[in-house]
């Protein structure tokens, strides 16, 4: 459904994937692990066609936990949240 959702809402992907927080704090999606092929159905030439690999649609970032008081983590977490959530609202629109 993500697949599929990003060929067809690809212009609310790149608005996504252009978010000054998002990008910012956490960077690209990550790649660790993805197909050596396009899944079957999706063309060489559709958009994204280097997101359709992907087997994953997540981002992450680390934190020094042994150097931050506790209500920094909490600030650190509810922000992260807070610049996320444009990925994960798009996200739960795929369905």
């Amino acid at each position: 459904a993500i697949r599929r959702h990003l060929v067809e809402d690809a212009a609310g992907f790149d608005k996504v994937m252009q978010n000054r927080a998002l990008r910012g704090a956490y960077g690209d999606l990550r790649r660790q692990d993805q197909l050596a092929r396009l899944p079957k159905g999706f063309a060489a030439d559709a958009p994204h066609a280097d997101y359709l690999r992907l087997k994953s649609f997540t981002v992450a970032r680390e934190l020094s936990l042994l150097r931050m008081a506790p209500e920094e983590l909490e600030t650190q977490i509810l922000t992260g949240f807070h610049q996320v959530w444009p990925l994960v609202a798009w996200l739960r629109a795929a369905g």
